[in-house]
């Protein structure tokens, strides 16, 4: 059961994160007390989306990346996309993007089609029913969407995008915290395998491209 309370500026926030973000503040000084709570309350917030919006895709037998498929192919062009561009939207290997496919083509969604210009190329076609399943699930849940965010007005809905947006700019440049621990030799505990360790020098983020730049 969650708990909310009003700060005495008028801010709604969760009891429980507050207060835990108070103790840890008070063992670890130097901690930003503000951002740890935002950085929870956008975690819990994103794991109760995301299960609410699996128990809606569950009724009618989609998972969200066979759901991500196919509004991909739904608006691409010819409906149709070749396996390697959905696995680059989807952030996945090309195998599991062949299993979420086999699976489409299996309940008749999607076909495969060999592009005729070059063989190597295979195309997830997006078949008829797999485009009047989306256009029957998509109204249902974009209006699902817009009743979870009836709380927030218009020019909120905008400052969050916007905000999110400039968070995301920040973690594709901001370096992992362990990594000069890690080059200084620091960073070494009996739980860290050297396979981990390997994975967290190599791990690097993804730069996204920047049109214009972004304003305070």
């Amino acid at each position: 059961m969650f708990q909310f309370d009003v700060t005495p500026d008028g801010l709604l926030r969760e009891t429980a994160v507050n207060e835990m973000v108070t103790k840890l503040k008070e063992t670890f000084p130097d901690t930003d007390d503000l951002a740890l709570e935002a950085h929870l309350m956008l975690g819990l917030t994103d794991r109760f989306l995301a299960e609410v919006s699996a128990d809606f895709r569950a009724m009618y037998g989609i998972t969200g990346r066979r759901f991500t498929i196919l509004r991909l192919l739904y608006l691409a062009e010819g409906k149709r996309m070749s396996m390697g561009t959905i696995a680059a939207n989807l952030d996945i290997g090309t195998n599991n993007t062949t299993q979420l496919i086999d699976g489409l083509v299996k309940d008749g969604l999607v076909e495969r089609v060999t592009a005729p210009e070059d063989k190597r190329v295979i195309y997830a076609v997006l078949s008829e029913a797999g485009a009047n399943l989306f256009a029957y699930v998509f109204p249902m849940n974009a209006e699902r969407i817009r009743q979870t965010w009836l709380p927030l007005s218009v020019k909120e809905k905008q400052v969050l995008i916007h905000l999110l947006a400039r968070l995301r700019l920040n973690l594709a440049s901001v370096p992992d915290a362990a990594e000069p621990l890690l080059e200084s030799g620091e960073l070494r505990s009996p739980r860290m395998v050297p396979e981990a360790e390997e994975q967290t020098r190599a791990r690097r983020r993804p730069r996204p491209r920047v049109l214009s730049q972004p304003t305070e």
